[in-house]
């Protein structure tokens, strides 16, 4: 197939990203990421310019921004359905055996899980950045996905309306957005329950039944932050999805029961959630 001159491999990314209605908007964000720093490297990819050569140098790149391997393996993933997608579509010139990636192997590395100790929660509960406003409010986002394991994308998108108030409790009910699964959480059972509701209360006060819990941030700007506060409780590198991996094994060193890790976090597999089972063993191997 002879191909238009103005159609590059970063020209049919962005068609089919424009196009793809099944990807989650927090997957599409990771894949327009991708996007970006692959025009940044070279906006102009012929397909007939696509081969070992520059996935290679493309790699290099990655490395020369300093992004940890687990984020370098994310990028090329990317690239490779798409390049896999334009294979598919007989736009890419050859076979199989002509793909860039035929030789090339990206690394991972074990995903960091890091939970956070109760004594750190604790060390965090008692900081008094009041004065802070800002660090205050990205204080409250962590300890509400502490609290409550919600991923950051889906903690943006609560509103008033996912909040019920019950004779028991406040329940949280939403739809999850990268697996569009529908999830009920309710925050009397959960651990810091205490602190949850003070939140919701806080952030619930004055807001109309559209409106949003809290005010929309990048996660950047949240992470960068939280590199801040954890300097403050004497906790290298904290980072937002912690947070949940931190909800998920105070859940399994509570309860030991893998279905009740399953429920609160919305997995749909026990391999899953049998990861935060054995990070409690690991953490609290007297109390389970």
């Amino acid at each position: 197939m002879n191909l238009s001159p103005e159609i590059t491999f970063n020209i049919f990314i962005e068609n089919e990203l424009d196009e793809d209605r099944t990807l989650s908007s927090d997957t599409k964000r990771g894949h327009k990421n991708t996007l970006n720093k692959l025009n940044d490297f070279n906006q102009h990819i012929n397909f007939d310019a696509l081969n070992f050569d520059i996935i290679d140098r493309f790699n290099n790149y990655l490395n020369g921004l300093g992004l940890s391997q687990n984020s370098i393996h994310g990028h090329h993933k990317r690239i490779k359905r798409y390049l896999r997608r334009a294979i598919a579509k007989k736009l890419f010139p050859g076979d199989i055996s002509m793909d860039p990636y035929f030789n090339f192997k990206s690394k991972t590395t074990a995903s960091d899980r890091r939970p956070l100790y109760t004594h750190h929660i604790q060390a965090l509960l008692d900081l008094n950045v009041k004065k802070n406003n800002s660090l205050q409010f990205i204080k409250d986002l962590f300890l509400f996905s502490v609290g409550t394991g919600i991923r950051f994308g889906d903690v943006m998108n609560l509103n008033v309306r996912n909040i019920e108030k019950t004779t028991k409790g406040m329940i949280i009910r939403f739809t999850m957005d990268k697996v569009n699964k529908p999830l009920s959480l309710p925050i009397y059972l959960l651990p810091y329950h205490d602190s949850t509701k003070d939140i919701i209360k806080r952030y619930l006060k004055g807001k109309e039944p559209e409106e949003t819990i809290f005010r929309r941030i990048s996660n950047q700007k949240v992470n960068a932050q939280l590199k801040s506060l954890g300097i403050l409780i004497d906790y290298e590198g904290l980072h937002f999805h912690q947070a949940r991996h931190t909800f998920g094994t105070l859940i399994a060193q509570a309860t030991g029961n893998i279905f009740k890790v399953m429920r609160y976090l919305g997995h749909s597999k026990p391999e899953t959630s049998l990861q935060y089972v054995k990070l409690a063993n690991e953490m609290y191997p007297d109390e389970l």
